[in-house]
């Protein structure tokens, strides 16, 4: 749920530009005691714009929580877009802070 949060955060930021950012995330986080875990995702994407782009984004990453209620992680979000153009985008990585409550 907070990565659909972050990624709308992000898309509003991006209206300002003349173009919006929409991003699903589906993903898979393993559950257990450790402190490190790894997660998964697959979703759609869509760049409302000129020129209008659709696609498909993975992320597959790892997070660390503390004992507080913060968390840190990094991702890499490799994207394949479908419409407008054809391409393969391997560059997309994040590093993220968050608030858990």
């Amino acid at each position: 749920m907070s990565q659909i949060v972050k990624d709308l955060t992000q898309s509003i930021k991006q209206v300002s530009l003349n173009w919006i950012l929409l991003v699903v995330d589906f993903l898979y986080k393993p559950l257990g005691d450790t402190p490190l875990k790894w997660y998964a995702g697959v979703g759609p994407y869509a760049v409302f714009g000129d020129p209008f782009t659709l696609g498909v984004v993975g992320e597959v990453g790892l997070e660390y929580r503390f004992d507080a209620p913060i968390s840190v992680s990094a991702d890499w979000r490799p994207a394949f877009s479908i419409i407008e153009n054809t391409d393969f985008h391997a560059g997309g990585f994040g590093l993220n802070v968050r608030y858990i409550f």
